[in-house]
Order: structure tokens, then C-alpha cells, then sequence
């Protein structure tokens, strides 16, 4: 029996380390106890060099549902947004801010110093006027393509959480957190928050797997909420709220940092994807181009429709979630972007969109002088840094 033992356990080190077991051989003939304890440990060590991560379970999906998670990705930039209300805004990608109030306005603020773990940026959300009663919330849906993974299992939502000294006196340093679901498509959050502040959650077939309240202190603290997503559920957000109490405090916000969304019923290590990743999955809903300097050419394709027209077409770096809309900071003759073909290098004084753009293409109206019809032309920067964004955000 012993013999069988240590043959099949020599066969596995065979397996698992050619090099270092061709020499373990079964035993012939009666071992001592030592020889025994010798020849297993030497068995084990060998199989356990040849143990790889890959060997031992198969590659997971993601299993945060949430994208930017660590409020890494900001292609907004980091400008704190001011006079946010009634209107989900946006600062890091795919967070958005509201009051549920149009009297009341709130402040999101990139936060990059105290942080409680590894990231680089946390989000702060604040009142900074009204006095109204109504909750000032972070946001973020999550697509109807991910959502049907989840219906009918058991989630549970996680976050690093922190208070402003004046949120005691505003909120009692009390947080309302929400996991909402819905049985429609992609409602977006003019969908979800409705007609503010009547309710927490508009969607279509609304329901609210998890709806609770959690005081939080000064310092920063792990906290975790489990819940049973619907059956039917198709749609979903994350709402991360305070309700303040007449005027606005100093000091009066809270942060937040680590944000996941996982299936199952116990809160695991938060997953730190790679910056790459996260930057793909965000792009997928905004991407914006920043004028470069002078004479530094913007990647796109174009023929010049007339004297005055550049036809240009930009390619996204991933597909989006829908045709996005573009909005174009003001463009300056003179002082921003040029339009260049052979032998002309002219201000810009306009950029529009002059046909519908696709989830994989947006398409440019240059507006110039001096080109040719016919000729292939493009865009370049004049170092006055306004920006080209494209938006399939909620």
C-alpha cells in the first residue's frame, strides 16, 4: 500500500517537474520511519515547484461591477465642479454628483492626500449652498450588458468612507446608501433620480436591494452592505447620499474610496485592476482629445469638402456604449486648433459634428479658409488647450 502511495505521489512530481523527479524512484524494500517522512517531503517540495497561480484555478472575471473604483481615471481632469444640483454631473469617469434639490448645490472635489489605502485620488462630495433637506448623492449605473449576471443572486457593496468635521453637524455623520435596480434598458440618470427629490430610484420596475443608513467617523473605515438583486432585474446604480440639515456647514462632506459592487454574500479585498483596464472600461463612455501644442497634429482622416469645410474622421481607441455626443470647448481663430491641407495651415473657428457618429467613429465639421476641394486635410493644435469630448455617460 505504502509502495502504491509513493509511486502515485513520484508519478504527480514527474508531472510536475520533470527535471528534479526523474530520480524519485519507488522504494524496493522496507524504509525506517525517517526514510519515509524523507522521501514525502522531498515529493511535496518537488510538486510544489512546479505550482504555478495558472495551475491552480482558472482566470475569474472581474468581479467589481463597478468601473473606476479607485477614481483613478480622470479624463475631465481634477478640477473640483462646482453649482451641481438637480442635474447628475460628472467629474471622475463614471462618477457622477447631484443635489435632489434645484436649490440646492453641492461641490465634487478630487481628494489626493490622506488616503485609506493604496489609490491615488479619492471623490468628496459636499454641500456648499441651500438649505434645503434633500440628500446630496455620488452616482454610478451599471450598464443593462452586466446587470442580468447579477439577478437573483446575492450582492454586497463595499466602500472606504470618511466624514468632514461639519458633517456631524449637517448629517450626523450619516450616510444613505443605495443599490438600485430596474427591469428597464439603460434608463440613464435623468431616469433614476426623476423629477428630484421625489424619490430615490425612477427606474422602471424600481426596487432597492440595498437601502440602509451608515454612520461614519473622521478616520477612514471599510464598510460593507449585502443584499438579494431581483430576479428580474436589468438595470442597476450605486448611490452613495447624505441628507444635511438647514445651513450649509464648514467643512460639511464626505469621501469615499474603494468602491465595489460583487456578487456574493461577503465583501472580498478590493480589486485593483490595472490603470489600462480601467482606462478602456471608462472610455467607453467618454473620451476626450486635448489641443495639443502648436503644430502637433491630432490622429484623424479628412478631405476638405470646400474652400471652408474639413470633413474629418476620428477614430475612439475602444468601441462605445452608444453613439456618443460631442461637445467642443470654444473654439478662437487664431488661438485655438488650425486646420492644415498641402500648402495651408488655417485658423479654425468652428468644429461641429456634420453627421451622425457611430459607437467606433465620430465624424468632424472643421470649419477654415484657403483649402481646395478635394484635398485630404486634418487638424492640428495651436497650444490654447481646448478640448474635442465625446460622451456615452449616463
Amino acid at each position: 500500500m505504502l509502495k502504491r502511495f509513493l509511486a502515485g505521489l513520484a508519478a504527480l512530481a514527474l508531472v510536475a517537474q520533470p527535471v528534479a523527479a526523474a530520480s524519485l524512484a519507488p522504494p524496493t524494500g522496507p524504509l525506517a520511519a525517517g526514510d519515509i517522512n524523507a522521501i514525502v517531503n522531498n515529493l511535496v517540495q518537488s510538486i510544489n515547484a512546479g505550482v504555478t497561480p495558472q495551475s491552480m484555478a482558472p482566470f475569474a472575471n472581474f468581479r467589481n461591477y463597478l468601473d473606476n473604483g479607485e477614481f483613478n481615471v480622470t479624463q475631465r481632469g481634477t478640477t473640483a465642479v462646482t453649482g451641481i444640483n438637480a442635474t447628475a454631473t460628472y467629474l471622475w469617469d463614471r462618477w457622477a454628483g447631484y443635489a435632489n434639490n434645484a436649490s440646492q448645490n453641492i461641490t465634487l472635489t478630487n481628494v489626493t492626500s490622506g488616503l485609506p489605502t493604496a489609490p491615488i485620488n479619492a471623490a468628496q462630495v459636499g454641500r456648499t449652498s441651500g438649505s434645503n433637506t434633500t440628500q446630496a448623492c455620488l452616482v454610478q449605473e451599471i450598464p443593462t450588458a452586466d446587470v442580468p449576471a447579477l439577478a437573483g443572486q446575492p450582492v454586497t457593496l463595499s466602500f472606504y468612507a470618511l466624514a468632514g468635521a461639519g458633517l456631524a453637524t449637517a448629517a450626523s455623520n450619516t450616510l444613505q446608501v443605495y443599490l438600485n435596480a430596474g427591469t428597464g434598458t439603460d434608463q440613464g440618470l435623468s431616469t433614476l433620480i426623476g423629477s428630484a427629490p421625489t424619490t430615490i430610484n425612477s427606474f422602471t420596475g424600481a426596487s432597492n436591494p440595498i437601502s440602509t443608513s451608515q454612520v461614519i467617523s473622521t478616520s477612514w473605515a471599510r464598510y460593507t452592505f449585502t443584499g438579494q438583486m431581483p430576479v428580474g432585474a436589468m438595470e442597476a446604480a450605486v448611490q452613495i447620499c447624505y441628507t444635511p440639515s438647514g445651513a450649509t456647514q464648514s467643512n460639511e462632506y464626505f469621501q469615499v474610496d474603494e468602491v465595489q459592487l460583487e456578487q456574493g454574500s461577503t465583501a472580498s479585498a478590493f480589486e485593483n485592476r490595472p490603470y489600462a483596464v480601467e482606462l478602456a472600461k471608462a472610455q467607453r463612455y467618454f473620451w476626450r482629445i486635448t489641443e495639443p501644442a502648436a503644430s502637433v497634429n491630432v490622429t484623424l482622416q479628412g478631405a476638405a469638402a470646400s474652400a471652408t469645410q474639413c470633413n474629418a474622421v476620428v477614430k475612439f481607441p475602444v468601441t462605445m456604449r452608444s453613439a456618443p455626443t460631442l461637445t467642443a470647448s470654444t473654439v478662437t481663430s487664431g488661438t485655438t486648433w488650425q486646420a492644415v491641407a498641402v500648402g495651408v495651415a488655417a485658423n479654425t473657428s468652428a468644429i461641429a459634428t456634420y453627421t451622425a457618429n457611430t459607437t467606433d467613429t465620430a465624424n468632424l465639421n472643421i470649419t477654415t479658409a484657403g483649402m481646395t476641394a478635394g484635398q485630404a486635410c486634418g487638424l492640428q493644435g495651436k497650444g490654447g488647450g481646448a478640448t474635442l469630448s465625446w460622451s456615452a455617460d449616463f
